[in-house]
């Protein structure tokens, strides 16, 4: 019945004008005004006035005339002798002015189901159930059909509000602002409340009541979530996550960043999704109780069912990216904001806490954790560190029954601290006594002595050092494989390097012996890219190559794989800084 509305009103106004003294003028403007589509927003005066096909542009006040006469006046008219002819009788008058018959019942039904809908309500919502039912399709733009109800005598007791590119129909004694901006603002601020994102559901739970807008009361309950739904889709940064479970901002993403970059910041491997989920429900829940208001309840709620809708808001906010199934690493948009990231005191001493953990060389007890950070942290940081920790976890029943762990399950050996049961933690040891000693031995030698044969072994064994301090202690102690630090690729063993950063001979003994931080695991290829200056790491961690160096195709497509890539050897240690800032002065020449 659409095709027949175009028709209708198409036919209309060349009736109307037929034995009229009317310019094509008249007749392109109604037309095109009076048959623009829903998918367009209302042809405004001037433009009408511009239209292709006049023989002359007009001004708007002539558009706006146009526009007037046809519905105030003549629609009106043959509306007037429409009806003295149905009085008469007078079947030819009824014949010849059909049309003018046709487009009143159609407006009837039209204006009839805006007036039983419950609004405020999306026009589209309207127009889609009109469609559904065959009465129009999408050539029918309700606004404009609604200014013709009105020259039928067709009162509308509703009106239309434009939102974000969308008409919304409201009751005339409606505030538009009432019924758009606050509830938008409102869902904004539960958004932000619950770290980003939130569920259409918990936003109307009554335990809300108390802090929603009034309005939302006002909104009939078996439609209040799907206007309310609505009205969040029409914002630019929207996104339905987890199946469209839960709504979010993308603008909105600070109180879960602020949560991902400490711990991405201290852990620079993969992490598992089972890990890094927790650790920022935990910190919200943390956050949800110490500043408890109505909104503490449905919010905690929420949260135990929102592991999928939070991974999935990570991914789509670009906080989070996948490394491996079942394992996250820094996404585009956290990773550009880990070079600036500065610690605060409650991050500060989970990283003391977390020394602790490593440091013990299996999971620590609350009663250990507790003797281990007393007189380190303050009390009122110990809340937070023990029970709502991100940088760490804890698993049991009770407080003497729960463990600590890292979020990596990984430990580190050092000295006495560390039960010596494993042989690879007494091997790490046992290499960096070896290596310092070494350092001391080449410091003391001349040029004619066995200079060269402790320079290999040194290497040699800082090598292995390496490589048994990138694999977990006490998992897979015994893999035979390894990743390169630039490229990210798994390699045997045999294929990785101990590459300096900064070059050996140029180190000062002090520099040399800081095995920690002057050297990392490479491949060959990129070992010798990186020495020869092809590649390099920005302030920022980012790979960076040399394009002013020799170029082939199949160096390119290597530098397709490697260039902006996350290297996880900067950590924000200051040594390894200024290592690398030699590296880009000296051999990359940045």
């Amino acid at each position: 019945m659409s095709k027949a509305y175009q028709e209708i009103i198409t036919e209309l106004i060349d009736r109307v004008y037929l034995k009229k003294r009317t310019s094509d003028t008249t007749r392109i403007i109604l037309k095109k005004y009076f048959t623009q589509k829903s998918s367009r927003r209302k042809l405004t005066l001037e433009m009408l006035g511009k239209l292709p096909d006049l023989e002359r542009e007009v001004s708007r006040e002539r558009a706006r005339q146009i526009i007037s006469r046809f519905v105030d006046n003549d629609l009106p008219t043959e509306l007037r002798r429409l009806e003295r002819g149905l009085a008469a009788g007078d079947d030819v008058t009824l014949n010849e002015k059909s049309d003018l018959v046709q487009l009143k019942d159609l407006l009837e039904i039209v204006t009839g189901k805006i007036r039983a809908a419950n609004k405020p309500v999306f026009a589209k919502r309207v127009q889609d159930e009109l469609m559904m039912v065959g009465v129009i399709d999408d050539n029918i733009y309700l606004p404009i059909a609604v200014q013709l109800a009105r020259s039928f005598g067709m009162g509308a007791d509703f009106k239309f509000q434009e939102f974000n590119g969308h008409h919304i129909i409201l009751e005339s004694d409606q505030a538009p602002a009432a019924a758009t901006k606050d509830l938008v603002q409102y869902a904004s601020k539960i958004s932000t409340y619950f770290g980003g994102l939130f569920s259409l559901k918990g936003l109307l739970d009554s335990s809300l009541s108390k802090v929603a807008p009034e309005f939302v009361s006002a909104i009939a309950e078996d439609s209040r979530l799907e206007y309310i739904s609505d009205l969040i889709a029409s914002e630019h940064d929207y996104l339905a996550v987890s199946s469209g479970h839960f709504y979010a901002f993308t603008s909105r993403d600070e109180r879960v960043s602020r949560i991902l970059k400490p711990i991405f910041f201290y852990y620079q491997n993969s992490l598992r999704v089972e890990r890094v989920i927790p650790a920022i429900k935990r910190a919200l829940t943390h956050n949800f109780r110490r500043n408890a208001d109505e909104r503490q309840h449905a919010c905690l709620e929420l949260l135990d069912s929102a592991d999928d809708a939070i991974d999935d808001y990570c991914f789509r906010t670009g906080l989070l990216q996948e490394s491996a199934p079942g394992y996250r690493i820094a996404g585009p948009k956290l990773t550009s904001e880990l070079s600036t990231f500065e610690p605060g005191d409650t991050i500060k001493y989970q990283v003391v806490a977390l020394n602790s953990i490593r440091l013990n060389g299996s999971p620590i007890d609350s009663m250990s954790l507790g003797r281990e950070l007393r007189g380190k942290v303050p009390e009122a940081y110990k809340s937070f560190i023990f029970t709502y920790p991100t940088l760490y976890y804890k698993e049991g029943g009770g407080r003497r029954n729960d463990h600590y762990k890292p979020l990596d399950d990984s430990y580190i050996y050092d000295g006495d601290l560390a039960s010596p049961s494993s042989p690879n933690l007494e091997r790490i040891a046992y290499i960096k006594r070896k290596i310092t000693d070494l350092i001391v031995e080449l410091d003391s030698l001349d040029l004619q002595t066995g200079i060269l044969g402790k320079a290999r072994m040194e290497q040699t064994m800082l090598r292995e050092y390496l490589l048994l301090r990138q694999s977990s202690l006490l998992e897979n102690c015994e893999s035979a494989i390894g990743s390169c630090e630039i490229c990210g690729k798994a390699w045997p063993h045999s294929i990785l390097i101990a590459a300096h950063v900064k070059p050996r001979a140029k180190c000062t003994h002090e520099e040399r012996g800081d095995i920690d931080n002057i050297a990392m695991l490479q491949c060959v290829t990129c070992d010798s890219l990186f020495e020869n200056g092809f590649i390099t790491i920005q302030s920022n961690g980012l790979v960076a190559v040399n394009r002013d160096k020799i170029m082939t195709k199949d160096l390119a497509q290597l530098y397709n794989s490697i260039e902006g890539r996350r290297a996880y050897y900067l950590n924000g240690n200051k040594s390894r800084l200024l290592y690398m800032q030699y590296h880009w002065e000296n051999i990359f020449n940045g």
